[in-house]
């Protein structure tokens, strides 16, 4: 399953549609990378990236969060 599909699927469960996603992904197209925005994901990182990295990233994502 990709990222689009399992997200599609998540939006489904009402006890998880609403949660914020970042997905991590190694090998996503840019057509998925932009699916998954217009489905709502909060944001998307690509590897390779540092893990010293990642609370930077987050932090850009949870700054636009309602």
């Amino acid at each position: 399953m990709d990222g689009p599909a399992l997200f599609r699927e998540m939006k489904k469960r009402p006890e998880v549609a609403g949660l914020p996603v970042v997905f991590i992904t190694a090998k996503a197209a840019q057509r998925d990378l932009d699916e998954l925005k217009s489905l709502g994901a909060a944001g998307t990182i690509s590897k390779p990236f540092s893990p010293k990295d990642l609370p930077e990233h987050c932090g850009q994502f949870w700054s636009k969060l309602p």
